[in-house]
């Protein structure tokens, strides 16, 4: 989060910046209750999810590369006389 605090601010995006630094501090401040209460399991599993879920879309979209076409096939629902291999 830090890294994505400094990219905008070098984008010069400074709302976007602060709105990210301030969850920054908040999802720290979280975790850092928790780690203190002792629920270091709980704390490395809100950790671990994000990073489950971004490589499970990874790794459905590198299976089916069919969803990099979203776009063309609901341009082909809209027409029904289409004639592409998408309306198949």
């Amino acid at each position: 989060m830090a890294a994505v605090v400094l990219f905008n601010l070098y984008r010069g995006t400074f709302r976007y910046a602060l709105s990210h630094a301030i969850a920054l501090v908040i999802g720290t401040t979280f975790l850092w209750i928790l780690c203190a209460a002792n629920l270091e399991f709980a704390a490395y599993a809100l950790l671990l999810l994000p990073v489950l879920f971004f490589v499970f879309l990874l790794a459905l979209i590198f299976y089916d590369r069919s969803l990099f076409n979203v776009t063309s096939e609901y341009k082909c629902e809209a027409e029904p006389t289409c004639e592409s291999s998408c309306c198949a």
